[in-house]
């Protein structure tokens, strides 16, 4: 009597049949139907207990791998897409089944592939919490099956079915809208020897980011050239339109938007301005995390490996949202810090000619900003960096000449500026205002007389001056007193005096 099989030597018979099937297969067409059969089961060995048998599949899938080049053959898709779902927790089974999926998805028929988008777009959230670089190489099927996808007319009973018929769930739908957005920020980084493409990170995203929207760096992800390359550029247009689809929430829609708003490129701006502008009705921005999300875009992580800031027109964008948020007015010393980096730094300074346009926009929202939080902010929270704040813009003006202004300097800014120390020593008089030297109250008054600015920027000097007289018609320390009245009548006592053409015109400050 033969002696039973042990339990591996009968795995490695079927294994060791179905290789003999696949070696005999003498056209393409037995092949393919020989796989379509026999691939997806023969890979559930690849959870055998077995070393001998998982490492004979594995020697299978070699053979298997140098007869199946030609484009003509088809894999059976559906089945191992199917597979690697229901095989959440064996990495080497969903490692092959995916590996034969990218392959094999070109293959197939628009209509065929298109029938894969919702089995590939349901879990993902769950996929990725198993295995990023898995998720990694799904999302990028997804892009690549959304290239045929046509979306239905915007509003309509379809649009608006949208989510339900793909079968999307929130958590689903949540991951789409973070790495669509993600998407929309990626700049690829040219490669050298000392920055390997595992360690790559641009504007606006990590190094973990970068790696899962390159396939862990895969030098051909974005080369549309290549079999299963596609274009950054079309696959950012791609997304932007799809997030203006029922497919998706206003609430998942808000910072992708946001992005795409700021985009380089009109064919996804465009697109992204229209949404943001429909979002940013139902979007509360006095939520904490909303608020703390966007301050984290724009400073990025301290980390070596954390998230980098975002680029200037984002930055931009970014101040635009905050300047409508009483909740970002809690968070004082972000404020100071948007201001010290961004008003005082070399490259943005207004002597630097080469800042141009881009520069004077960020400047502006970032006065904006702070405009907006001298006067909605409350007295605690401004008290505890005003005095920086004024010392910061004074700084800015006094850069750009004073009291002799430099030539071809932005005069709406610099008005800006001695309205916004206004508010300031207003909302804050007894750290700024109402102290020994009366500093601040000497330097607007000789502003007003001598700054060569013109009539806009005295206006604005005047509306400087205006804020802070509330403050000193009430009771202050009587200490200040003597040098309130001699500055007083020393501003009120000087003439208007038009000098020789060498010096600059003074205002009377009567």
């Amino acid at each position: 009597m033969a002696a039973a099989q042990t339990p591996d030597a009968k795995e490695l018979a079927l294994v060791g049949k179905v290789e003999m099937r696949i070696a005999l297969a003498d056209s393409e067409k037995k092949l393919q139907d020989l796989l379509k059969v026999y691939l997806a089961p023969l890979l559930l060995k690849l959870a055998s207990e077995h070393v001998a048998v998982r490492n004979k599949v594995i020697s299978v899938c070699q053979h298997i791998n140098t007869r199946i080049k030609s484009q003509d053959l088809q894999l059976p898709v559906a089945a191992l897409l199917k597979q690697y779902k229901e095989n959440a927790h064996v990495a080497l089974i969903r490692h092959f089944d995916i590996l034969y999926i990218q392959q094999g998805i070109s293959r197939l028929p628009i209509s065929d592939r298109l029938e894969l988008l919702p089995i590939l777009i349901q879990g993902i959230s769950n996929d990725y919490e198993k295995s990023t670089q898995h998720a990694s190489q799904l999302f990028h099927l997804v892009l690549r099956l959304l290239v045929h996808f046509k979306l239905p007319p915007r509003g309509s009973k379809e649009d608006t079915e949208l989510r339900a018929t793909l079968g999307v769930t929130d958590e689903d739908a949540a991951f789409l809208s973070k790495w669509f957005g993600k998407l929309i920020l990626l700049t690829l980084v040219k490669h050298s020897a000392s920055d390997p493409p595992t360690t790559a990170r641009c504007a606006g995203l990590s190094v973990d980011d970068y790696k899962f929207l390159t396939q862990q760096g895969k030098p051909d992800a974005w080369d549309p050239s290549s079999d299963a390359g596609l274009s950054l550029t079309e696959s950012k247009a791609l997304v932007t339109r799809l997030l203006a689809s029922g497919m998706f929430k206003d609430e998942e829609k808000f910072l992708p938007a946001l992005f795409a708003s700021a985009d380089t490129n009109s064919r996804i701006s465009e697109v992204g301005d229209d949404i943001l502008k429909r979002v940013m009705l139902t979007q509360d921005l006095e939520d904490s995390s909303c608020v703390e999300a966007l301050f984290d875009l724009y400073f990025g992580s301290s980390s070596p490996d954390g998230t980098l800031p975002v680029k200037t027109p984002l930055r931009i964008r970014i101040l635009g949202v905050l300047s409508k948020s009483v909740r970002c007015t809690t968070y004082p010393h972000k404020i100071a810090k948007i201001v010290e980096d961004g008003l005082l730094s070399v490259e943005l300074n207004p002597t630097n000619k080469t800042a141009g346009r881009e520069a004077s926009k960020f400047r502006s929202a970032i006065f904006s900003l702070v405009n907006f939080v001298a006067r909605r902010g409350g007295a605690s929270n401004l008290s505890a960096v005003a005095v920086s704040l004024v010392g910061n813009l004074r700084a800015f003006i006094q850069d750009q000449g004073w009291p002799v202004v430099d030539r071809d300097q932005d005069m709406e800014l610099r008005g800006y500026g001695y309205e916004t120390i206004g508010l300031l020593a207003k909302a804050a008089p007894e750290k700024i205002l109402i102290e020994p030297t009366l500093d601040l109250l000497e330097w607007l008054f000789r502003s007003l007389r001598e700054d060569t600015a013109g009539k806009d920027v005295a206006v604005s000097i005047e509306e400087a001056l205006s804020s802070v007289l509330g403050s000193f018609s009430k009771p202050f320390d009587e200490s200040v007193m003597p040098r309130f009245r001699q500055t007083l009548l020393r501003y009120a006592t000087v003439d208007q005096v038009t000098t020789p053409a060498s010096s600059h015109f003074t205002r009377s400050t009567r």
